[in-house]
């Protein structure tokens, strides 16, 4: 099991209760001096008191496992830059998941056990991305019409394909016949928006078909005759 993100947090209150633990790493050390109001380093203070407010916690937590960059968390929620890398440096450090396997698993630890908001927020981060954390804050976003129809079109494409061992006559069955209408219906305004991308995806599977058929015959452009290949090169 991947460690806590905040586990610098967590070892810092331990020591708090008990001096007589040793701090694993200087961060830690940090912190304890923040929390016991012992020291003068202004930016992990506020990075500090960005942990303790839930709305707070919540909201750079879940930028921070969407991937979004401090320059985005700053214009996203006024938090400066500085304190933002001190936040996923001391605070909810992400580097202690091996993999998005890892983060999942945290997640549905948090929804068991933890805040049911923040989970919400972090599976949000998770599937949705740095975007929709930013529409959630009410602010604007910059996705185009064709972005959009993409989305939509795939979403839809995929939650189709999720009747495939339903009986047919099943509400999952019925769900997914809506899915794949809109889905078909938003593949076709993909097109009329930018017919190249229809195109480039057609280009895409010709390429690969003629990459995957390593075949030749005597009708292939620039085969040499049979002769030849069954007298070899010499």
């Amino acid at each position: 099991m991947a460690k806590d993100p905040h586990f610098r947090v967590y070892e810092a209150l331990d020591i708090v209760e008990d001096p007589r633990k040793v701090p694993s790493d200087t961060k830690v050390a940090e912190l304890v001096q923040v929390i016991t109001k012992q020291s003068q380093d202004e930016v992990l203070k506020y990075a500090w008191d960005k942990f303790q407010d839930d709305r707070s916690r919540v909201c750079l937590n879940a930028f921070i496992f969407a991937g979004a960059t401090p320059d985005e968390i700053r214009r996203n929620t006024g938090v400066p830059i500085a304190v933002t890398l001190v936040y996923a440096t001391y605070i909810c450090d992400v580097t202690v998941f091996r993999d998005r396997l890892d983060r999942l698993s945290y997640i549905d630890r948090v929804s068991q056990y933890g805040d049911q908001n923040e989970a919400l927020y972090l599976r949000a981060a998770i599937t949705a991305g740095a975007p929709y954390i930013t529409w959630l804050l009410g602010n604007p976003t910059n996705e185009t019409p064709k972005e959009v129809i993409r989305d939509h079109m795939i979403d839809g494409y995929h939650r189709a394909k999720s009747h495939r061992n339903a009986p047919l006559d099943s509400a999952i069955s019925r769900e997914a016949r809506c899915w794949a209408a809109e889905s078909s219906k938003n593949a076709v305004a993909l097109h009329r928006i930018d017919p190249q991308e229809t195109h480039d995806a057609l280009e895409q599977l010709r390429l690969k078909l003629v990459y995957d058929d390593g075949t030749i015959n005597e009708n292939t452009v620039g085969a040499p005759a049979p002769g030849d290949i069954l007298r070899g090169s010499n």
